[in-house]
């Protein structure tokens, strides 16, 4: 088994740092982990999951990937109003 590197580690805090910064208020983001891999999962306010365009080949990808969808769907529910 090879650990991450540094490197590596400081890309996923960092955006996991980027997600509890940024993210519209009520939207939520989960991360599921297992061996050799993991999921990000996106939810709306109301408790949804959202599917969001990804090509999910990096765990700090997808993660980006849904706030920047969360960011723009909560933007459109804003401009609604």
């Amino acid at each position: 088994m090879t650990l991450l590197s540094i490197a590596q580690r400081a890309v996923i805090g960092s955006a996991i740092e980027e997600a509890c910064a940024t993210l519209p208020p009520g939207w939520n983001i989960k991360i599921d982990l297992e061996f050799e891999g993991g999921s990000v999962d996106l939810y709306d306010p109301a408790g949804n999951k959202i599917d969001y365009p990804s090509n999910h080949e990096k765990l700090s990808d997808s993660i980006r990937d849904a706030i920047e969808c969360a960011i723009e769907l909560a933007a459109a529910v804003e401009r609604g109003r």
